[in-house]
């Protein structure tokens, strides 16, 4: 598993945010497989995925972080009777963070798939919508 990412900060308050993501897990061969309910041969063999934000701040001390971006990922997948390879995803992402105290965390994330590919027939444009509040001590 190998992750890189760059944050870059252009000018004040604005941030670019570049990450590079590769996974193998180098999973059995589902050939020669004897017991019809392995299921420790099925799944992703490799991801490999690339993801853009730009992240504005605003107040002071960034109490409020709006941030827009995109991604582009490629899948491997595998099952008893399958190989499906170099599976493309394409998705926007945003999210809005607000600082309520040195503690407290309000976020508001949103993400829109072109494709999910993993289900016959394909569902297409899937969203994801996360609403919550993070505590620190």
């Amino acid at each position: 598993d190998y992750r890189v990412n760059l944050q870059v900060f252009p000018v004040r308050s604005i941030e670019l945010f570049l990450e590079y993501h590769l996974r193998d897990t180098h999973r059995r061969t589902p050939l020669g497989a004897v017991v019809f309910d392995d299921t420790s041969i099925a799944g992703e063999t490799r991801e490999q995925d690339f993801r853009a934000e730009l992240r504005r701040a605003f107040g002071k001390g960034a109490r409020l972080q709006v941030s827009l971006g995109g991604f582009y990922r490629n899948i491997d997948l595998q099952d008893r009777f399958y190989y499906v390879p170099n599976q493309i995803s394409k998705g926007v992402l945003g999210s809005v963070n607000y600082r309520v105290d040195k503690h407290t965390r309000a976020y508001f994330n949103y993400s829109l798939d072109n494709d999910f590919y993993v289900f016959q027939p394909d569902i297409e444009r899937a969203q994801v919508l996360r609403i919550g509040l993070v505590w620190k001590y």
